[in-house]
């Protein structure tokens, strides 16, 4: 970190996005520095990268390249024949990034020594299937074209080396994965749009347990059974599961959310709830996870020390009335490692809270609340709030967040949060 920082302040590397505590999340490399790297990188014989401008401007010299990074100028043709010659030759790359609209996908079985495949586009389940030697896979299959039926959907979840398994589906349609996921005892990431997971078999029939897995996203309506949580003791991110209640006959209980807490190196949940809400006896929190993001849930604000309990919570986002009721009150000894809170879409009215609520509270957003009356002027005196964010609040709400700053600095503190109205 420390080396990453230096080139930050150097302006070699650029910051380009933040987190919700506004901690450094992604960067970019200044102009000049990529071509100096990818200088280097092709010199000592790491990479060979090149952006086709023209027709004339292909790869050569490629045969001993074990890495490729082949970009799509815009304003170019879709397809074009002479790159997926010259790549046909590649046949010791190992990782191949590039804009499939330059290649024909049956190219692939000519590269069948590739360990990392990152693609767009026009390739086809049938065409990766073939390479068995894959650990990281990401693509965005034209599904508008290809049939992902049972049987191709079984053969993209027969790779067992793959470790990070990433696609994007045609909105709303959910994959289901085959039960052979229980067996990919290698996969680490398995991020997809939307999926629905089968239920493991049972002990007696292969157990195998996923010890390396640690992210899942985004999955409908999961059951958290006891044998689903035996399988994926390392899960660190479980985001996006969506219950919707809507479609299925079965009560909250029937998807075992109690079972979450003992996912004991879990992380970061989100949870969405759609039509029904539910109880606090229908689900638990394990006291690992540093950030939260709950939708739809309908829990009374009373219970909301299920979640001000957990004491690593870092970032909470209740959206769409997650808690629902017109009056919160804050209670002591809890959210003790809160930095982030954001309300979303909630018809809070009366809120009470201190700063011994929330004492290393950094960012406040309460967006479209408005029925909400004021800001708790007891957070004026949380010495770590850095920002306020209001957005479709009445205007005595803004009154009250203006007080707090005002009583900041009125307090000497020093460096006022920011306040931001959209």
């Amino acid at each position: 970190m420390a080396y990453l920082k230096d080139l930050i302040d150097r302006n070699l590397v650029l910051v380009s996005g933040r987190g919700r505590t506004r901690k450094m999340k992604t960067c970019i490399i200044h102009d000049v520095l990529r071509d100096l790297c990818l200088k280097e990188a092709q010199k000592e014989n790491f990479l060979f990268a090149t952006r086709v401008y023209s027709l004339d401007n292909i790869p050569q010299g490629i045969e001993s390249k074990r890495r490729l990074a082949i970009h799509q100028s815009t304003g170019k043709p879709s397809y074009c024949p002479q790159v997926s010659d010259a790549l046909k030759s590649a046949s010791n790359a190992r990782s191949l990034v590039c804009d499939s609209e330059w290649i024909s996908p049956r190219l692939v079985p000519s590269l069948n020594l590739l360990r990392v495949l990152d693609v767009v586009d026009k390739y086809s389940p049938q065409e990766i299937t073939k390479l068995r030697s894959l650990r990281y896979l990401a693509f965005r299959p034209d599904l508008t074209g290809c049939n992902l039926n049972p049987e191709i959907i079984s053969l993209m979840f027969a790779h067992w080396n793959v470790q990070t398994f990433k696609t994007e589906d045609v909105p709303g349609v959910f994959v289901p994965v085959p039960p052979q996921i229980w067996e990919m005892t290698e996969l680490r990431h398995l991020e997809f749009r939307w999926i629905t997971l089968p239920d493991p078999p049972p002990e007696s029939h292969n157990f195998y347990i996923l010890e390396n897995l640690q992210t899942l996203l985004s999955v409908e309506n999961l059951r958290c059974t006891e044998e689903v949580v035996k399988r994926v003791p390392n899960l660190r991110k479980l985001k996006k599961i969506y219950i919707n209640l809507s479609q299925q006959s079965e009560e909250m209980s029937y998807y075992c959310l109690n079972n979450l807490v003992h996912l004991h190196k879990l992380e970061s949940l989100t949870l969405l709830i759609i039509e029904k809400k539910i109880s606090v006896t229908n689900i638990a929190f394990p006291r690992s996870l540093k950030r939260l993001s709950l939708k739809g849930c309908g829990l009374p604000w009373k219970d909301i020390k299920v979640v001000g309990s957990l004491p690593q919570l870092e970032l909470l986002f209740l959206q769409e009335n997650a808690f629902e009721g017109p009056r919160w009150v804050a209670t002591d000894g809890e959210f003790v490692r809160l930095k982030c809170l954001a309300i979303y879409e909630a018809d809070l009215m009366y809120w009470t809270a201190e700063k011994t609520n929330f004492p290393m509270l950094e960012i406040l957003e309460v967006l479209e609340c408005p029925e909400l009356k004021e800001i708790p002027f007891g957070l004026a005196e949380i010495p770590t709030l850095q920002e306020i964010l209001l957005r479709g609040c009445k205007p005595y709400v803004i009154t009250s967040a203006r007080a707090i700053l005002e009583e900041r600095d009125n307090l000497g503190y020093e460096g006022l949060p920011s306040f931001f109205l959209q």
